[in-house]
């Protein structure tokens, strides 16, 4: 047996006790809203400064491996910097 559809703004098929219109819905429209960030400067620098701090040792074994690697220099110069 079929289900019927429920009127436009009155629910979804998924969620039967769901009264909230489409309209009322608190999801941002991806394309036309333009909301102000919440954080703080502050607080977004605090996220930078952890990305940044946290990125730093991973660089650093990319560069000492590279280092070895790649013809030129002697490795050992670029371990004892």
């Amino acid at each position: 047996m079929p289900v019927p559809l429920p009127k436009k703004g009155v629910g979804s098929p998924e969620l039967p006790g769901n009264t909230e219109s489409i309209e009322d819905s608190k999801t941002p429209d991806p394309f036309f809203a333009k909301e102000p960030n919440p954080l703080s400067l502050v607080e977004r620098w605090k996220i930078f400064d952890n990305l940044r701090r946290s990125l730093i040792p991973p660089a650093l074994v990319v560069l000492l491996i590279a280092a070895w690697l790649l013809p030129g220099l002697s490795p050992w110069f670029w371990t004892s910097v």
